[in-house]
């Protein structure tokens, strides 16, 4: 998610963009999702279908949480990643300052790059959806135990650090938000 404002899509299918765009807007939520995303290798629109999906009572375990990782694994190594490396690579350049149309580009990128990933969170939405009714209500959802299940799961893909008092407070910032949209 790179933060730039989009209308969610109406009806059923978009419920889950909807969602991602209203966690993602709250304060703190952008610099949490990144945080997560360097330090633990969390794909941030898969973290948000999981969390959207424990909001419907059917919190993800790892048999689900890898079905969802890999449906959307290609499509984030192919186009949405290196959609990202070129934004964040054109963004600490000289060639920012110093060519007029580098900062267009890099905004367009930027738009490329929110548009794939709500592509993916189409695509997961789509399988979350398939999992059938809610066993039970969201009100119960221990949003910060499956916050921490789907960063043990990020780790044991990706060999990154899931701790620390940064994360920590990542954690804690996208869990409020994700209990404020959830009420």
């Amino acid at each position: 998610m790179t933060g730039q404002e989009q209308t969610p899509a109406d009806g059923p299918e978009g419920a889950l963009w909807a969602f991602a765009l209203a966690v993602y807007g709250r304060r703190g939520v952008a610099e949490a999702c990144l945080c997560l995303q360097d330090r633990c290798g969390a794909d941030v629109p898969l973290m948000l279908a999981v969390l959207f999906a424990a909001g419907r009572g059917m919190a993800p375990d790892r048999g689900r949480m890898e079905r969802l990782d890999t449906l959307c694994r290609d499509w984030r190594s192919e186009v949405v990643m290196p959609l990202r490396k070129a934004r964040r690579w054109i963004k600490g350049r000289d060639w920012m300052e110093t060519h007029a149309a580098v900062p267009a580009l890099r905004d367009g990128i930027k738009a490329l790059e929110l548009e794939a990933e709500r592509i993916e969170l189409m695509a997961l939405e789509a399988e979350v959806a398939s999992w059938g009714e809610p066993a039970r209500a969201p009100a119960t959802t221990d949003y910060r135990n499956v916050l921490a299940e789907f960063l043990r799961f990020c780790e044991a893909g990706s060999g990154s650090d899931a701790e620390g008092a940064d994360v920590e407070k990542a954690v804690a910032t996208i869990v409020e938000a994700v209990r404020k949209e959830t009420l």
